[in-house]
């Protein structure tokens, strides 16, 4: 950022602060000055952190502006880009808490699209999203999860750059019955018992998630995607060399499709083996059920639909 831009920018910063208003006309003219160049540098990054301080909960046109600008600001720009970095991610982390809490929608906005547009996101910052969120669902006073905080909930479960992506991890089943431990007895949305016992089943049926989806190794295969061919000497040449022969003895097998129909069939029956209900499964889910001495509304419901796939599971032999 030049030094005019950036006096633009402390400039503007400065009146919108005075009221803590932001109008569209004022979003229009934040949103000029920070991408004409289409790069959001660390300072204005900062820049807009702190304004956010400043301005109203219900800015609907500042929170498009702040959480677009910091997206592009966190995935952006990357060594491999799409995915979130560690040293990024502690950069945000500390930022946001730099005042002990996060309480803001814009905020709490940021912190969920971050992880709908990564590709992936190092595992502490998943804990930190969910510790940030579960704080602000069940902060004295009690708060009603009502469909916007149900679908804040599911956004961030089946997030592109969550844990387990469309599978819902054990860390992430542990905080869905944290969070309907604390905010049981409020008058909640009926999504949000529809959202806990599919979670929780989906973690205990879809625990077999792709190995493709794990973080590290969408993280080799970008880097490797980062790499120029010619740079690093690679061509089809080298992989024939020696003939077909040599080709399969570099894949590994005389028979590559062969191979490769083992391979799925290998997944597909591991993906079936994880859809079979088990019993330290179930033992688990009524533990934890049970680890405070009583039963929340939303426990007992998903303990009856696990009996129901029990029974429908003893009319079929398993796998």
């Amino acid at each position: 950022m030049t030094e005019r831009a950036e006096t633009a920018l402390k400039i503007l910063a400065a009146r919108i602060a005075a009221d803590g208003i932001v109008s569209e006309d004022e979003a229009l003219s934040l949103r000029a000055e920070i991408f004409p160049d289409g790069v959001v540098t660390r300072a204005e990054a900062e820049a807009l952190l702190r304004l956010n301080d400043c301005v109203r909960r219900d800015a609907d046109a500042w929170r498009a502006v702040f959480v677009e600008a910091l997206c592009d600001h966190m995935i952006m720009g990357e060594a491999l880009e799409g995915h979130l970095s560690e040293p990024r991610t502690r950069w945000l982390e500390q930022a946001l808490m730099a005042d002990g809490r996060i309480d803001r929608d814009a905020e709490v906005a940021l912190l969920a699209k971050l992880l709908e547009r990564a590709a992936s996101a190092p595992v502490g910052f998943h804990g930190f999203v969910r510790d940030r969120i579960f704080q602000l669902l069940t902060a004295p006073p009690p708060v009603d999860l009502g469909a916007r905080e149900v679908d804040l909930i599911r956004r961030v479960l089946f997030a592109e750059g969550g844990s387990k992506s469309i599978a819902v991890s054990r860390d992430e089943a542990e905080w869905l019955f944290a969070i309907d431990a604390a905010a049981d007895g409020g008058a909640h949305h009926e999504s949000w018992r529809d959202l806990f016992v599919k979670a929780i089943c989906n973690h205990l049926m879809c625990d077999a998630a792709p190995a493709l989806l794990d973080r590290n190794r969408l993280l080799h295969r970008a880097s490797i995607a980062a790499r120029s061919p010619a740079r690093e000497g690679w061509s089809l040449h080298d992989l024939a060399k020696g003939g077909l022969k040599g080709f399969l003895d570099q894949v590994g097998q005389r028979d590559p499709i062969e191979g490769m129909e083992r391979y799925y069939s290998t997944r597909t029956a591991q993906m079936a083996a994880a859809e079979w209900l088990t019993l330290s499964e179930i033992a688990w889910v009524t533990a934890r059920a049970r680890a405070d001495a009583r039963l929340t509304g939303n426990e007992r419901a998903v303990l009856e639909e696990l009996r129901r796939i029990e029974r429908d599971q003893a009319a079929e032999p398993a796998l």
